[in-house]
């Protein structure tokens, strides 16, 4: 079984996730971006619970590549201390080589 890595993100605005899914997909760090909301974040920030709407990105890329796109969201990311967790997941063979070829600089690049 082939495995990818899903990194998960949020973002304060729509046009806050469009900008970040389009640098992904243009750098080719992620092979797709799907983006959910509006969602509804509670959590604690500062001592205080706050409740936000939020964006949130699910980045599809490759296990190798993983540690890029999570060094190029902690430079990009707009937030102090954004969300940004990972995981590897099974996935076809099929889906995998997709997702490696979506992420592969072309030679000459």
């Amino acid at each position: 079984m082939a495995h990818i890595s899903i990194i998960q993100t949020t973002l304060g605005s729509p046009d806050d996730a469009e900008k970040i899914t389009s640098a992904l997909l243009d750098e080719r760090l992620a092979a797709c971006v799907q983006t959910s909301g509006p969602i509804i974040s509670s959590y604690r920030w500062q001592g205080n619970i706050d409740n936000s709407r939020e964006w949130r990105l699910t980045i599809k890329t490759t296990e190798a590549n993983c540690p890029a796109v999570v060094s190029w969201l902690e430079a990009h990311h707009p937030y102090q201390t954004p969300e940004i967790i990972w995981q590897s997941l099974g996935c076809t063979d099929a889906y995998a080589a997709w997702c490696h070829d979506s992420v592969r600089q072309e030679q000459g690049e």
